[in-house]
């Protein structure tokens, strides 16, 4: 018994017009998911360097950020704030910076300064931005050797991250989903017509 018996012309001219309608509406949906800062996935790699310099009884802490977008599109507009405390949490000071739009499966290298007391241990907090919205936040702490005057010191270390809720997951097609949904849900239906008419 040929396709047709099962499913009648009509049918088949609907399924088809389905067919033709959703070639062009995927590829809006695959345009649209590429628009920046939609499906981004900026994150911080698994490692921060830092240098510390005393001179004239002042310490500079130099923090350097390697930032990563692995998603499918370019980010929205980044922005990179962190926050260092010595080992007592009594001098904490921040710096802010515009890093601007990362390009899909780029890194961009970031560097901040910020001026601390002495201390032998640092704790830093950094958190990024998209678009105003947080989207990572990461905590780490290191050591560094008491430097003497005009020694610079440096080193690594791997801060936790941790992803904000509704940030995007750099993978995901808009609204496709539902058209997924109604093809299957209209194919099933078909089905159970043509099930019906080979019963009768």
């Amino acid at each position: 018994m040929g396709l047709n018996n099962i499913i009648d012309n009509k049918t088949m001219k609907i399924l088809l017009l389905i067919i033709l309608i959703m070639i062009p509406v995927y590829i809006i949906f695959i345009y649209a998911s590429l628009s920046p800062g939609v499906n981004s996935y900026v994150h911080f790699e698994d490692k921060m360097y830092y240098s510390k310099k005393v001179q004239n009884n002042v310490t500079t802490i130099t923090i350097t950020s390697y930032i990563t977008n692995e998603g499918l599109s370019d980010s929205g507009d980044i922005r990179l704030k962190i926050f260092v405390e010595d080992q007592q949490g009594i001098s904490q000071k921040e710096a802010e910076k515009e890093v601007g739009s990362i390009t899909s499966h780029k890194t961009k290298e970031v560097q901040m300064n910020v001026v601390v007391k002495e201390s032998e241990r640092y704790n830093v907090d950094a958190l990024l931005f998209e678009d105003d919205k947080r989207i990572v936040s990461s905590e780490g702490d290191f050591t560094a050797p008491t430097s003497i005057e005009d020694k610079e010191t440096g080193g690594a270390f791997s801060p936790e991250e941790e992803r904000e809720d509704g940030a995007s997951k750099g993978f995901s097609t808009p609204g496709f989903e539902v058209l997924e949904i109604i093809f299957i849900a209209f194919i099933f239906t078909i089905f159970v017509k043509g099930k019906k008419r080979l019963n009768k």
